[in-house]
């Protein structure tokens, strides 16, 4: 067999051959190189002048773990190929390139066992296997350090003997498993039985280190790589460090004890935690590593991303050379299998990727060959079968906006127009100007930057929610738990997500509001609320699935009805001369009455300030501030009570007592004044005791106040709350005179109003167009169902959660709103072709910061980028309903833009620098 392509990079040497050929028989490679005579009767099979023909990629780490994890805290006997799936289909793997791949025995021991080499495709277990036994695998980070303790009962058990119990394994710190290392290589080189350590640990640690095998060791932590580094200089054995994390600070002491490392791109597309202290991905080590001279594979945590994480980690200088080798040569050298994988060279087994441009440099998978067989290859059909209140929350700044300007070598709108050159204007937080040159207001900042793009918008996310899994009912406002941004929305924002839809977790059968905000805005943070009405429709009871759906929009349409009746009534309708002459009587008796009651209603306002203030009918619900007087932090607190006494629930937010937000329940008795209610922390059992107090202000008013004591564990807090916003208004109770009739303002005969449903709303919205509803649905026939319902309210849905789709895509194309989508979805080009807006979400809290990310893969794997970066900007907005103030770089809109040093969603780009409402946001 004869295979061309436009380039071959061989990775042996660094070769680069244009134009070139392999010559395979039997599975293995013969010949490479550009003017290679094809042998008579040689198939043939030509990519064409633009394909880039690579080694089949090494993945030196495998989640597909072998065996479970071992009872003790060293088991060298365990071989990682006793449980390994020789039967499995790796199309994942083979879709993204990867021809062989390491196996681990089994992860969180110091010493778990034997891991092994195998090929991702073959028919035969011989055929697969590289290579058995070929590297003793640990770990001393925190994973190996939870070890649980090893019970062994006597047998017999009996009365005088017992049953025995736990016994503590080791290690529980980093000098611990350093320590129990070095007696594991002591133990190596003698070969006696250690009971303490196991069975059998002994005679099979010699057996390892008599074949000179490596010790591949995890450490994640600086602190850890250190110590690894000085086990290494000293215990006479080859070591391996794993993942490497925190390797950065170490990189030349790691290259001068010639240590080789296997570097784990960090895992994303997950929360990384709210903590100062907590560990955000650093994609720059392998560079830092490979620059100080040491030698560095790269693995990832998912081995079907490996070509995207090697790509990612570009992003701090590494070459797309160095990149290449690092997931191909350079893991199969540490694992001892280069004389089979690794480079195109002859001898070597016939394992190798097609990719449309250099895999370092955003080429997408075009085939995968292993042995000489064609092992995966694009068919999408066989793949989808295998598939089967702004003013209460926001903190109005009073810093003025400054005026910028941003000059970018390319600046891409967002909706697929590109100027290049160009310059924007961000002038009051909006976008004032867009062109080639824009006007340069006096004292205005000039910044330049290589691009510039819309800020990104998570179509579905949790980021605010803070671990709840609350569905709220369509009455319910969201912008009642806004806040300012803190740190992590600043990270979130500088990641390039500066609008999310924060979502609740679940649907409900009445229909769940979303919002639309922006996390790390200080003000205007709410673009819209509610953002959309997401429902479910497939029920347990197929029989009811979609029931719930239909009835709201019923009942949207009924409500609809009464509105319009109304509007074209009052339309028609027009008052006589009798009925404005009634309509100004009325006026001017409620001015007399005014008059009239001004004196005396101010003898009662000072008669007030002499006692207590008047109560409230509902004088608890609302939103509360408190200051600890033993300077504990600031919390809030929201109570929803009936009126009088009764129940009260709520939430509690104090970092003092808890990380997370605390959800309360309680009683407020109205005749004690008095509020008792409590809830479960991050950190313990939270109770607030507190009474309503009446007491004088600065200006030597009276007012009530919550005064009470904030317990959490043994530590409790006093503290005194204000009471800045009340959820719904509620009016006080006349103490006067007897209130006189009111006098109707509305003329007689003019048309009724209908009751406002403030639950209604958005379904009134829904049906007129104005608002999206996003309804759950997998199965390809319940998709149906749903958009044919929907279309008989004259509705586009917007589908979620939909992995059917693609089986019934061309039947509602034309009848859906859009498709929320995730990197896990596949030919979402497919969908865009026919028209169907797409936006990208990532259904997470922090972790939205990796949206970016979640779109480059989709392009990695086939996207268009010009697709890619609609579905997370302008497209995501007109599907949303909310392009009229982000989405797009374009006069009139907000001023949320990116800076990027490269293009945009090209895996080694990086944000440098991002503004939100035209201010810059900084992390301190």
């Amino acid at each position: 067999m004869a295979i061309r392509a436009g380039t071959i990079l061989t990775v042996e040497n660094g070769r680069v051959i244009e134009n070139g050929v392999v010559l395979v028989r039997d599975g293995r490679i013969q010949a490479v190189g550009a003017d290679l005579e094809v042998p008579l009767g040689a198939e043939v099979v030509d990519y064409g002048p633009d394909a880039v023909l690579a080694p089949g990629l090494v993945s030196a780490y495998s989640d597909d773990q072998g065996s479970r994890s071992t009872d003790r805290a060293a088991n060298p006997m365990l071989d990682a190929l006793d449980g390994y799936d020789f039967y499995a289909k790796n199309y994942a793997l083979l879709r993204g390139g990867v021809t062989s791949t390491y196996v681990v025995p089994s992860n969180g021991r110091l010493l778990s066992g034997l891991g092994a080499m195998v090929k991702t495709f073959g028919d035969t277990r011989e055929q697969r296997i590289i290579g058995s036994g070929i590297a003793l695998h640990g770990a001393i980070d925190k994973s190996a350090r939870t070890t649980p303790g090893y019970w062994m009962p006597p047998i017999p058990a009996t009365v005088d003997v017992g049953i025995g119990y736990a016994v503590e394994q080791l290690p529980k710190t980093t000098m611990g498993a350093i320590l129990g290392l070095r007696e594991l290589v002591a133990l190596g080189r003698t070969g006696a039985e250690a009971p303490e350590w196991g069975l059998g640990v002994g005679p099979a640690l010699a057996r390892a280190m008599e074949a000179k095998l490596p010790w591949r060791i995890s450490a994640v932590e600086e602190h850890e790589v250190r110590a690894l580094v000085d086990f290494a200089k000293s215990a006479g054995v080859v070591v391996v460090i794993d993942k490497a994390h925190g390797a950065k600070p170490v990189a030349k002491a790691i290259a001068a004890a010639g240590v080789p490392v296997i570097y784990q791109v960090p895992a994303w597309g997950s929360d990384h935690g709210k903590d100062e202290d907590a560990r955000w991905p650093d994609y720059s080590v392998p560079a830092a590593l490979i620059g100080a001279g040491a030698r560095v594979a790269i693995s990832s945590s998912t081995p079907t991303r490996l070509l995207f994480d090697a790509q990612l980690a570009s992003r701090g200088g590494l070459s797309p050379e160095a990149g290449l080798r690092a997931i191909t040569l350079t893991p199969a050298e540490l694992l001892g299998v280069s004389d089979r994988v690794g480079s195109i060279k002859a001898g070597k087994d016939a394992d190798f990727v097609v990719l449309s441009a250099h895999p370092l440099q955003g080429g997408t998978v075009l085939a995968t060959w292993l042995d000489g067989a064609l092992a995966w290859a694009p068919d999408y059909e066989a793949d989808a079968r295998r598939a089967a209140a702004e003013k209460k929350n926001e903190r109005i700044s009073q810093v003025p906006y400054p005026t910028i300007v941003v000059t970018a070598d390319e600046i891409h709108v967002g909706d697929g127009t590109i100027i290049a050159p160009g310059e924007v204007l961000l002038r009051d937080g909006k976008i004032g100007a867009v062109g080639r040159r824009v006007p340069r207001p006096a004292g205005s900042e000039v910044v330049h930057t290589s691009c510039l793009m819309p800020g990104i918008i998570d179509a579905r996310g949790h980021l605010g929610l803070d671990g709840s899994s609350k569905v709220p009912s369509l009455d319910f406002d969201l912008k009642q738990i806004m806040a300012p941004g803190d740190l992590v929305d600043q990270r979130v924002a500088l990641g390039g997500v500066t609008t999310v839809v924060m979502a609740p977790r679940g649907d409900s059968s009445r229909g769940a509001p979303s919002i639309a905000y922006k996390p790390a805005a200080q003000e205007r943070q709410v673009v819209r609320s509610p953002a959309t009405v997401q429902m479910q429709w497939a029920d347990d009871n197929r029989l009811n699935s979609g029931k719930a759906v239909r009835s709201l929009l019923e009942k949207g349409k009924s409500y609809k009805e009464k509105w319009d009746e109304y509007h074209a009534k009052l339309a028609k309708w027009e008052p006589s001369d009798e009925e404005d002459a009634i309509t100004e009587a009325a006026a001017e008796s409620e001015e007399e009455e005014a008059a009239e009651d001004e004196p005396k209603d101010d003898k009662k306002k000072k008669k007030k300030k002499k006692g207590d203030p008047e109560l409230d009918p509902d004088p608890v619900t609302g939103r509360w501030i408190a200051d600890a007087k033993n300077g504990d932090a600031k919390f809030r607190l929201k109570l929803v009570p009936a009126e009088g006494s009764g129940d009260v629930e709520g939430n509690l937010r104090a970092p003092s007592v808890s990380d997370e937000l605390v959800e309360l329940t309680g009683s407020w008795n109205r005749d004690e004044k008095k509020l008792l209610a409590s809830g479960l922390g991050s950190k313990g059992w939270v109770q607030v005791d507190a009474t309503l107090q009446a007491i004088e202000n600065e200006a030597k008013e009276k007012v009530w106040k919550l005064v009470g004591t904030l317990t959490a564990g043994s530590t409790s807090s006093e503290f005194t709350a204000d009471r800045t916003s009340k959820d719904y208004p509620v009016a006080g109770r006349s103490q006067g005179r007897p209130v006189k009739p009111e006098v109707a303002k509305e003329p007689k005969g003019k048309p009724r109003e209908p009751r406002l449903d403030p639950g209604m709303e958005p379904v009134k919205d829904i049906l007129e167009g104005r608002r999206v509803l996003v309804v759950t649905v997998s199965r390809g026939d319940e998709i149906v169902d749903c958009v044919t319902a929907c279309s008989e309210f004259g509705v586009k849905p917007v589908l979620y959660a939909s992995s059917g789709l693609y089986s019934v895509a061309s039947r509602v194309a034309s009848k859906l709103g859009g498709v929320l989508v995730n990197s896990a979805d596949a030919r979402t080009e497919d969908l865009q072709a026919r028209g169907v807006p797409l936006a990208f979400y990532s259904g997470m809290e922090e972790g939205t910061i990796d949206l970016a990310l979640m779109a480059a893969y989709s392009v990695q794997r086939g996207m268009s980028p010009d697709g890619a970066l609609r579905a997370l900007t302008s497209d995501s907005a007109k599907l949303l309903k909310i392009e009229a103030r982000v989405g797009r770089i374009a006069q009139g809109l907000d001023a949320d833009v990116l800076a990027l040093d490269g293009p945009p969603l090209a895996p080694g780009t990086s944000i440098t620098r991002a503004w939100v409402n035209g201010r810059e946001i900084v992390t301190e």
